[in-house]
């Protein structure tokens, strides 16, 4: 069986990021030398001490992610601007003709910087936010960053750089949907995704502070069906056009409807799945992960596809 063309390279290029959001995907197993402070100063056995590939590893995925049929690539993390070489890929990828897009948190992206991305080939930025309001965006975030984001969202448009934000959506700020994209199209944003919570890493082990009440699910949906200029209605999933701004909704199948209907179709390997303790799942997760995710450099990635 030939696998499909891939059209897009989701490239997590580090895991280091200057935020504590708890919702974060990271790996919970990483050592805290992989999430903070300086970039190693030389590669170690092939890739870079904290296990991140180095400078040359990458422009070769991505010269190999072209030579696929990928269109499109966007950097990420952690904080993909944690690494002091991401204009030089950003230039790698442009010379492969693909689409760039930058996916960060802001920190770290000043005036020199925005430039020298926007000269490599930087097409557009997804820039996050935790919320509309600063006192409960930096809490969120562990940090204080939310007037640096909009600082950071007003320099990204000064460049003529397409500029999307991102929400991802959870207890504390769900019930702020209108204010979160008020404030996208008052930085001028072309986009604006809300995203569901993906549960795994830091984001399993804090999901009971981070679930929606199914009340606050409820009056979100009802929210956003009322507009008038609804484009796309799919379950648990809508997108409309509001002046000009492009809105992303994404609600997760948080109170088991979907599941439920896997688990009848499933029911012994789901469902113990599901009823063993944290542990034991994580356990099965991790097994899973490894069996799915080779290590990429003794082969092309072709071959991998």
């Amino acid at each position: 069986m030939t696998a499909p063309r891939p059209y897009a390279l989701l490239a997590e290029v580090t895991y280091r990021c200057p935020l504590h959001c708890p919702y974060c995907s990271n790996p919970v197993a990483l050592p805290v030398a992989a999430l903070l402070g300086e970039a190693p100063r030389r590669p170690q056995g092939g890739g870079y001490s904290n296990g991140e590939l180095t400078t040359d590893e990458w422009k070769r995925v991505i010269r190999e992610a072209a030579a696929l049929g990928v269109l499109q690539i966007g950097f990420s993390g952690g904080e993909p601007l944690a690494r002091r070489d991401l204009t030089e890929l950003v230039r790698a990828a442009r010379d492969a003709n693909l689409y760039t897009n930058l996916i960060t948190s802001g920190i770290g992206l000043d005036d020199d910087r925005v430039r020298d991305l926007r000269d490599a080939g930087l097409d557009s930025v997804q820039l996050s936010f935790q919320s509309d309001q600063p006192d409960l965006s930096d809490e969120i975030a562990g940090a204080h960053a939310h007037r640096r984001k909009l600082d950071v969202a007003s320099k990204i448009r000064a460049a003529e750089i397409s500029l999307s934000l991102n929400f991802v959506i959870h207890r504390r700020n769900i019930d702020r949907l209108p204010q979160m994209i008020e404030l996208a199209e008052s930085v001028g944003a072309e986009r604006v995704e809300l995203a569901n919570v993906q549960f795994y890493g830091w984001a399993f082990l804090n999901r009971a502070a981070l679930l929606p009440t199914r009340e606050q699910v409820t009056r979100a949906l009802g929210l956003v069906g009322r507009r008038d200029n609804v484009l796309v209605l799919r379950t648990l999933s809508k997108s409309f056009s509001l002046a000009g701004l492009r809105v992303g909704l994404a609600f997760g199948d948080w109170f088991g409807e979907r599941t439920a209907a896997r688990i009848a179709a499933a029911p012994t390997s789901l469902q113990t799945w599901l009823e063993a303790p944290d542990d034991e799942r994580r356990r099965t997760a991790e097994q899973a992960f490894q069996d799915v995710f080779q290590d990429w450099r003794p082969d092309d990635l072709a071959d991998l596809w």
